[in-house]
């Protein structure tokens, strides 16, 4: 198999967001009158849209307000979102090496500036946010953008995410998935939807690769 690109989810998989996204939550419920939105609840909502998470447990509510709150804590605290360790470092060992990299999400316009603010724009040759497209993971629309803007074919591609909607739609687009799990998600949620590939840490990326690259031309 010779992978010309690697499609990401970003958090979970490139960025360590919890922190920042339940801090996110605490601030548009609290800001609204709603009780706390827990680690356990943001992990059984599986990376839906923002908008489902909210309507389902913040029934009643103001969705456009509570999600506009949401993100606008996001965008003046990107800071708070960290790079998980050798990100960046195999970001650079796969650029070097010629493969294409590109960063897909359900989040909005912030999934850029948390990017930027964790170094790792140089690295990316195509970021999908969430408002630019009209059908989020699992279904594929966002991997095939990707594929598009790279020139790159489905069967050379690897897909790499933290949860299950991620392998899914990798699955759904034809190209090989990687479950990360050292993600916010347990490992366990894979179970099913039977990933190609696992990976304990990123930094295991690289020597995967030269593994599906030296199997592919024996």
């Amino acid at each position: 198999m010779n992978i010309a690109a690697i499609l990401f989810d970003v958090d979970g998989t490139l960025l360590d967001t919890g922190e920042y996204i339940l801090a996110s939550y605490r601030h548009a419920t609290k800001l609204y009158k709603f009780p706390p939105i827990t680690r356990e609840m943001v992990i059984a909502a599986g990376g839906r849209p923002l908008e489902e998470v909210y309507a389902q447990y913040c029934p009643g509510g103001d969705i456009s307000a509570l999600c506009l709150a949401h993100r606008t804590f996001q965008q003046h605290h990107p800071e708070i979102a960290k790079p998980f360790p050798g990100v960046n470092a195999t970001l650079q060992t796969l650029t070097n090496a010629g493969i294409k990299t590109a960063a897909i999400s359900t989040r909005h316009l912030t999934v850029r500036s948390t990017l930027e603010q964790a170094g790792l724009t140089p690295y990316l040759h195509v970021i999908i946010s969430g408002e630019e497209v009209k059908r989020s993971k699992p279904d594929p629309e966002g991997i095939f953008r990707c594929l598009n803007d790279l020139g790159v074919a489905p069967a050379a591609a690897l897909m790499v995410g933290d949860m299950r909607v991620d392998i899914e739609a990798g699955k759904n687009a034809g190209v090989g998935t990687v479950a990360a799990t050292y993600g916010l998600y347990r490992s366990d949620q894979f179970l099913g939807c039977q990933p190609d590939y696992r990976i304990n840490r990123i930094s295991e990326l690289p020597d995967l690769v030269y593994r599906l690259t030296e199997r592919g031309s024996s």
